[in-house]
């Protein structure tokens, strides 16, 4: 088999991360579709599954910096353009959330027919795949070529700290991550309560405050999927919320708690542009710096828009077309929306589908092109992933690993690899957690580490923003810090030269 040069550009645990409908954030880029809305394509998109990860990749390095290089180019340059995205992002954040709730939820789909189901989870599909057709390739694929020509210009302009000046500068002070939503949110609820000398919420509460009751329903339906991600089967519900605000009540006054966290952002915008004005930066180099701030800030939309719709995909959809055709809901994560509509259709799956799709599960490689899917299973996607070294092991002797500094700061304490957030659990204050990448889900265990390490990502990621935001240290895109460091060893992270150094292994 020929080796290809592939890109990697996300590498995710496999048993909490679905191959549909995840995939068409990305199957565009590698069809006629990419020409005719950004003037270029990849030649293919590749999807693989080891035992554990899911791994996706572009065919080849070369055409992912034409995309990149493109985008800046053409589209960047354009008055307002990642600007007038955003506001489309935020206009249509709830889409796909209350397209599933509306057409699909609990109550509406047992009492669909098949063919009606199949209709209708098609579309969903389909309407997952447009909105991220719209926008994502910018963050996705832009921000690294955009990143790469700021630090170019810093080097040649002989400026020192490059990474530190590009962390303090990508920093997207101008934008509210959901995690500060949230925050945000359950401030705000906590000081009308405390404004009206409540000390506890509870059911009798809402009912007493018809204002806080209808801003907690509010909270609990924007903030409630956080925790799922993907597929975590993890939701946040009224206790959660309740037990966070008590909290807050018996410990903290909440308008004070608000204002400083305004303050602490407005201190960084004017850190930003004394930076700015010391540095005398050109202004092309200024406005990179904006798109960076504003790239990060639609990748948090993208998620946000994903989550949301999670909870009622995985616990209800999918759950009930395994249902109707009588196999394992995991095979439903592997099927695409055409396969699984014509089953539906047919009122059953094919045995050679069955078995089939049962391979996929294990190891296998998916291959999107111009719209069509192919898989490789068995011997041909082992030998697949062991010509392009994806299943390679790692020297346990390492002693150092390095990466992109996310957010400056130094910080020693104890592994804690999670692979999954369902596993934050067991970090404990002063931990450092180390995982394949953040989600907002990670956050609570973020506000307890020492340190944040991941495995992919670079300084516009969901770790290097929310970070920032806590001011810890974070080191991003090791590649393999989850496989090279385990539960225990006693690690120093020096995120202002993006060194980890294993200090004493585990016992």
């Amino acid at each position: 088999m020929q080796k290809l040069n592939l890109h990697i550009f996300r590498a995710r645990p496999k048993k909490h991360v679905a191959a549909f409908p995840a995939a068409y954030c990305v199957d565009y880029i590698a069809s006629e579709d990419s020409v005719r809305k950004y003037g270029d394509r990849v030649n293919s998109l590749i999807y693989c599954f080891t035992e554990e990860d899911i791994i996706a990749t572009i065919n080849s390095n070369s055409d992912y910096e034409r995309i990149g290089n493109l985008l800046i180019d053409k589209y960047f340059s354009k008055p307002d353009y990642l600007g007038n995205l955003i506001d489309w992002s935020e206009k249509n954040k709830n889409l796909l959330v209350n397209f599933i709730n509306n057409n699909l939820g609990g109550g509406i789909i047992e009492k669909l027919n098949n063919e009606d189901i199949a209709k209708r989870y098609v579309e969903y599909c389909e309407l997952y795949r447009a909105y991220h057709f719209e926008y994502t390739p910018s963050w996705w694929i832009g921000s690294d070529f955009l990143l790469e020509r700021v630090k170019d210009f810093l080097q040649k302009s002989k400026i020192d700290s490059v990474d530190s000046i590009a962390v303090q500068l990508t920093d997207a002070t101008e934008y509210k991550t959901e995690n500060f939503e949230e925050e945000l949110s359950i401030l705000e609820i906590a000081r009308s309560l405390q404004e009206n000398k409540v000390k506890k919420i509870d059911d009798q509460t809402l009912e007493s405050y018809p204002k806080v009751k209808l801003d907690f329903e509010k909270h609990l339906y924007n903030f409630s999927s956080i925790p799922f991600g993907y597929n975590t089967g993890v939701i946040w519900g009224k206790e959660y919320f309740f037990n966070k605000i008590n909290i807050i009540l018996s410990t903290q006054d909440a308008r004070i708690v608000i204002e400083e966290k305004f303050k602490k952002i407005e201190d960084k915008k004017e850190s930003q542009k004394l930076l700015i004005a010391k540095l005398s930066l050109p202004e092309n180099i200024i406005q990179y710096f904006k798109y960076l701030r504003q790239l990060s800030y639609l990748q948090e939309l993208k998620k946000t828009t994903q989550t949301r719709s999670h909870p009622v995909l995985q616990m209800v959809v999918k759950k009930e077309i395994a249902k109707r055709l009588n196999i394992p809901a995991e095979y439903v994560d592997y099927m695409s929306h055409l396969e699984i509509g014509k089953c539906l259709l047919d009122n059953r799956i094919f045995s050679e589908l069955f078995v089939h799709v049962g391979e996929r599960l294990k190891s296998s490689v998916f291959i999107m092109r111009e719209l069509k899917y192919e898989w490789l299973i068995g011997p041909d996607a082992k030998t697949f992933l062991k010509t392009h070294g994806l299943t390679e092991s790692f020297d346990d002797n390492i002693q150092e690993l390095k990466g992109a500094i996310a957010s400056r700061g130094l910080a020693e304490g104890l592994v804690k690899v999670c692979r999954f957030s369902t596993e934050i659990e067991k970090i404990q204050d002063g931990d450092v957690l180390v995982t394949a990448m953040t989600t907002p889900d990670f956050v609570p265990a973020m506000k307890k580490a020492s340190a944040i390490i991941t495995d992919e990502g670079g300084i516009t990621c969901h770790a290097a923003i929310v970070s920032r935001e806590l001011g810890k240290p974070c080191i991003v895109g090791t590649k393999v810090a989850t496989k090279v460091l385990k539960d225990g060893d006693m690690v120093e992270v020096d995120a202002n030269n993006g060194i980890i150094k294993i200090l004493e292994r585990a016992k």
